[in-house]
């Protein structure tokens, strides 16, 4: 069975859920939903597959390889994320409308 596509924004957000480098948070839904297919045993993400292949296919180890092949997924459409405001690549980050900030500036209030 062929693989499914995983998008840049589906890499970062599992990359996020792994505290990698170059992941951002999603919103709670997705949180939720990667906690769930975490913790499924083998007929739920079965199941789980069906709705969400890519998501189950990032998810499914967090070996030193995967996260090197996520983080090149979540590069290729707008290269390594930076917060606009302090240029911190760890994040954890939140997209704004053509931005991205970290953590940090937006718990200190910066727009």
């Amino acid at each position: 069975m062929p693989q499914p596509a995983i998008t840049p924004e589906t890499a970062r957000h599992v990359l996020w859920h792994w505290g990698q480098p170059g992941g951002y948070q999603p919103g709670s839904f997705t949180q939720s939903l990667m906690c769930t297919i975490d913790r499924a045993d083998y007929v739920h993400t079965a199941l789980l597959r069906t709705i969400y292949p890519a998501l189950v296919a990032a998810l499914k180890d967090g070996d030193a390889e995967t996260v090197a092949c996520l983080q090149k997924i979540a590069r290729e459409v707008s290269g390594d994320i930076t917060c606009r405001k302090c240029s911190d690549t760890d994040g954890p980050f939140e997209a704004r409308a053509d931005h991205y900030l970290c953590e940090g500036c937006i718990k200190a209030g910066v727009a």
